[in-house]
């Protein structure tokens, strides 16, 4: 279930290693921010000591290492917009020599401070300015830091890809510096894209290393990361024992050092692993505290993946309240993130309105000056009693088109609601038909051919051997193929558990279908109705696997007083909702669950990994 984990990317952000005079004062402003971060000073005798040292420092010192430790700080605390706020206000002093070395670091820390806003397009921006100074400056290892920040950028995409592309990057230079402090944490990141990729012995072997060479030269912010990359190997190698034991050790390290990032990355970890093997109470205990850590980073992708992994938590333990509340807020935060395609629309709508508006009024004075000459004409009387002639009678025939177009529609409706039922029925006998002539013709002309060949001994027992396991191959899947032609049991076994049946008759090893059920009670609609909901449901997982290529799959539904709730979630590629409603599919469903008297909808994107589909049905009206 690697691919289908929707966790938010993994984020490092390496910082400039800029070689100026380093004197004492230098030295210990910055030891003075690096203890504020760990924990192991005060803040407010720290900014007392850096005010002390800012009197004898000139404005250029001021600037590169008191304001640049302490936007650091900031960075790494949870405040990207004070560090972003400091890093401009820099940039700005440095307006007329913007290609130095200072200018460099203070980009490299605005293009940070911006990505973790989410404001990524201008956070990548800002990178390459930085990566311009580096290579035109043949500064080859900030040009590394760069290439792993931007690597970095992509992993909170989820683009693991182009994350490993600009990691691997920065390792091929790093190679001809083994001992720059950095390499450890920047080889543990390339490690992470490679177990994203599902390259394992790759990323077993630099996660390795890395632990290795930060063991060697004490750098624990190296040391977490490349224990949670062995975490994120274990992970994709479906070992979740071994991955939750790196993920705790590099859990104690982050909060030893007090790296709330990676404190909420390794809760993250430990909380899919312990839904992965059903330990529903580590789950909820993980799940709570990641979501405390995601609150302050105000995230919107990390709040989502929480909130629908408490949501399976919560389930599994019962608490079908808890989970229907935060499923329900993961679901509010998905829509939340379209919300700026959705702005846009109205912009342009917005604009459009004021075009018109602007030509509204261009015509309106025309009209009035037309009016004032055709006044001065002596034909202005008949003029004026032909148009109140010509507007009555247009008025009129207005009135009967409007009155027979809606009783024409009206009939039309009727009739196509009866050929639609009548289709519905139609296809379900030939549904049926098909699944029995499956089942009691091709599957039993198979059994019989098994039989006979079981006691044919002219085969040699190699090739007979083949044989039964390809003919009981295809009779378990003609007989999969027609259960779910024909279902069998639904009225017994009712939509719940006819539903929970498919998920797990459907899974496979290249197809992961999950199915949760929150609420009791009884679902009160007809056998005719359940067996076409059934459908819906069904047509709805073949479209996810056959268009959106799949290969997870998750189906919920909840059940009220007087409403059944449904959502059928994939992680496919996604689509254009407004042009998928174009073709026959989404439409045809929409008037099936209309019959059931329900609501359905969809959400998703060209660029929004998957799709979640919402039915609504109202029962007992």
């Amino acid at each position: 279930m690697q691919k289908g984990k929707w966790i938010l990317g993994f984020v490092l952000f390496s910082f400039y290693q800029i070689t100026y005079s380093q004197t004492q004062d230098s030295v210990r402003i910055e030891k003075l921010f690096t203890d504020l971060l760990r924990g192991q000073a005060d803040s407010s005798e720290v900014y007392m000591e850096v005010a002390e040292i800012s009197g004898r420092l000139n404005e250029g010192q001021k600037i590169n290492w008191i304001r640049y430790n302490e936007a650091k700080y900031l960075l790494f605390s949870g405040h990207p917009e004070k560090a972003e706020q400091i890093a401009f206000s820099a940039l700005q002093s440095f307006k007329e020599n913007e290609n130095t070395l200072s200018s460099l670091k203070f980009y490299a820390l605005l293009a940070s401070s911006l990505s973790l806003q989410q404001q990524y397009e201008e956070a990548i921006r800002y990178f390459k300015k930085a990566l311009e100074i580096a290579e035109e400056n043949k500064m080859d290892l900030q040009a590394a830091y760069i290439h792993n920040n931007i690597a970095n950028v992509f992993f909170s995409l989820l683009d693991y890809a182009a994350a490993h592309t600009h990691a691997a990057k920065s390792v091929e230079i790093l190679r001809n510096y083994p001992d720059d402090p950095n390499y450890p944490s920047i080889l543990a990141v390339l490690s992470v894209s490679e177990a994203k990729l599902d390259q394992f012995e790759m990323a077993e072997e630099h996660a390795l290393q890395a632990r290795e060479m930060a063991g060697k030269s004490s750098n624990f912010m190296a040391l977490i990361i490349a224990v949670h990359a062995l975490g994120e190997v274990e992970f994709s190698k479906n070992d979740f024992q071994e991955a939750q034991r790196y993920y705790e050790e590099s859990l104690a390290l982050a909060e030893r050092f007090n790296q709330k990032q990676f404190v909420l990355l390794n809760a993250i970890g430990i909380l899919t692993v312990s839904l992965e093997q059903k330990n529903y109470e580590a789950g909820v205990n993980f799940g709570e505290k990641a979501l405390e850590l995601a609150a302050i980073t105000e995230n919107r992708s990390t709040l989502y993946s929480i909130k629908r992994k408490l949501a399976h938590a919560y389930s599994g333990l019962g608490q079908n309240e808890d989970a229907f509340r935060m499923m329900n807020e993961a679901h509010e935060i998905y829509k939340e993130t379209n919300k700026s395609e959705t702005q846009k629309a109205i912009n342009d709508l917005l604009i459009q309105y004021d075009t018109e508006k602007k030509e509204k009024e261009i015509t309106r004075t025309r009209l009035e000056l037309l009016a004032k000459e055709v006044e001065s004409a002596r034909l202005w009387n008949i003029i004026t009693v032909t148009g109140i002639l010509f507007l009555v009678l247009m008025i009129v025939f207005m009135i009967y088109r409007s009155v027979m177009k809606e009783r024409i529609m009206r009939i039309e409706s009727k009739k196509e609601k009866d050929m639609f039922d009548a289709l519905i029925r139609g296809e379900e006998r030939e549904r049926r038909r098909l699944g029995h002539e499956l089942h009691d013709g091709l599957a039993s002309q198979l059994v019989g051919i098994k039989y006979r060949l079981e006691s044919d001994n002219s085969v040699s027992p190699n090739i007979k051997q083949e044989l039964l396991n390809q003919i009981s191959g295809a009779h378990e899947e003609t007989r999969r193929i027609a259960h779910n032609l024909a279902p069998s049991g639904m009225k017994e076994l009712g939509l719940i558990e006819s539903l929970r049946r498919f998920a797990m008759d459907n899974s496979t090893p290249h197809l992961s279908i999950e199915f949760d059920h929150i609420g009791s009670g009884t679902i009160m609609l007809s056998a005719e109705k359940t067996l076409m909901l059934f459908r819906i449901i069904q047509e709805l997982v073949q479209n996810a696997v056959k268009h959106a290529k799949s290969d997870e799959l998750f189906i919920q539904t909840s059940l009220t007083d007087k409403l059944l709730d449904i959502r059928v979630e994939n992680n496919g590629v996604g689509f254009d909702v407004k042009k998928a409603k174009k073709g026959n599919g989404l439409t045809s469903i929409e008037e099936r669950v209309h019959l059931l008297n329900g609501t359905f909808s969809i959400d998703s994107g060209e660029e929004t990994n998957g799709a979640i589909a919402h039915i609504s049905i109202y029962l007992n009206n």
